[in-house]
């Protein structure tokens, strides 16, 4: 059947219904004590409520509903198949006529359409959804028997990119238990370990990027001879580049060598989503880092990168000790000083080359989990694309 002939568009204002959402009162702990969840923007990610609420002026939503972010930098995103109170900053999309259209065909029409509303926000420190944009896209409206045949195509990707994300979060889950059996609280030898503190397992002062007027936002560029790097190259708690890649000329290098990073070193988040670590692979650029980053530069002769790394994304007194000095006031935040003093127990060098040996292995395996995901969401994209005939 196709799609593309003969379909009329039709504005998503004629469609639908906005009600946006309120803060809830009365929340509650448990849901046992509770009427329904409060939901989040991570709840549109597929993540579990973690907040519960009887509120009888509360904004209710159903399961055929579709809810999109209206404030923030997800404003956009849009999750379906929820119940639940609306919170503040999402806004709750009815469809008027259900013999008219499939919610779930709109729903991933909104979806494809994400970038765009992104992109054309309104508001100046906070971004808005731009109500009248969303209202105005036009969506091809096929027969009730083409919008569900578009679904099921769509929606049996989707179930492919679910277990591709399943997949990586078992192995999240199993680079920590490794962790905690071979060089962890878990491993046989771990009470006769002698405890260290970072600042005398390095062989370089550790370091932070530039501050201030160092370095400023003009001088960093889309393409360069020099790389930035910052909290999205660590914040995944591996070594990743993030969707923009940030550079400096080797001019303005030359001011900032100090703030090298090298391969093998260990950078460590300390703004924002604080300890995330991860080990500077070796086919990086020339770089250096932000100010948001912590930069290590270990003594082989005691303590693998790896090992370092990985205390930080899963040692739990490597976190109590985190979560202690956290000096953040208003937003988290660690300092160099902090880092310096961290303490923790150093395994013999021979069972840190196992650990890393075996995360090597698993690394791999786990790359090509990560190319199937890749693979999957843009067959989502290309296919969702062709079907809504949109280039936005």
């Amino acid at each position: 059947m196709d799609f593309q002939t003969e379909v009329c568009a039709v504005g998503v204002g004629q469609l639908i219904s906005i009600r946006k959402g309120r803060k809830v009162n009365k929340k509650v702990l448990t849901r046992e004590e509770s009427r329904y969840p409060v939901l989040n923007i991570e709840c549109l990610r597929g993540g579990e409520p973690t907040e519960y609420a009887s509120d009888d002026r509360g904004i209710l939503c159903n399961s055929d509903d579709i809810l999109i972010v209206s404030d923030g930098a997800n404003a956009g995103l849009v999750g379906t198949n929820l119940v639940g109170y609306v919170g503040s900053t999402i806004t709750k999309l009815e469809v008027l006529d259900k013999k008219r259209v499939n919610y779930l065909y709109l729903y991933h029409f909104l979806k494809v359409k994400f970038d765009y509303l992104n992109n054309n926000t309104i508001g100046a420190a906070i971004p808005h959804l731009d109500k009248m944009r969303l209202l105005q896209l036009e969506i091809p409206l096929p027969s009730m028997e083409g919008q569900i045949h578009v679904v099921s195509v769509l929606e049996k990707i989707e179930g492919i990119k679910t277990k591709e994300r399943r997949k990586n979060e078992l192995f999240r889950e199993l680079y920590e238990a490794i962790f905690y059996e071979l060089v962890g609280p878990s491993a046989s030898e771990y009470e006769k370990w002698d405890s260290q503190k970072i600042k005398d397992l390095v062989e370089a002062p550790v370091r932070s990027g530039p501050f201030g007027s160092q370095l400023l936002r003009s001088e960093i560029q889309e393409e360069g001879e020099v790389a930035v790097f910052g909290i999205d190259n660590a914040v995944k708690r591996k070594f990743s580049w993030g969707k923009e890649r940030r550079f400096i000329s080797m001019e303005k290098y030359e001011q900032l060598k100090r703030y090298t990073v090298y391969p093998d070193d260990v950078i460590i988040t300390i703004m924002g989503t604080v300890g995330c670590a991860a080990v500077v692979p070796a086919e990086i650029p020339v770089a250096i880092t932000t100010k948001h980053l912590a930069t290590l530069t270990v003594d082989r002769r005691k303590v693998e990168p790896q090992y370092i790394a990985s205390a930080f994304n899963h040692h739990p007194e490597v976190h109590q000790q985190i979560q202690q000095k956290d000096r953040g006031a208003i937003m988290s935040g660690l300092n160099i000083g902090i880092i310096r003093e961290i303490e923790l127990k150093i395994p013999p060098l021979v069972e840190q080359q196992k650990y890393v040996h075996i995360v090597s292995h698993l690394e791999k395996i786990e790359l090509s989990i990560t190319n199937s995901l890749i693979i999957a969401n843009k067959l989502y994209e290309e296919t969702a694309r062709e079907f809504f005939l949109t280039k936005g």
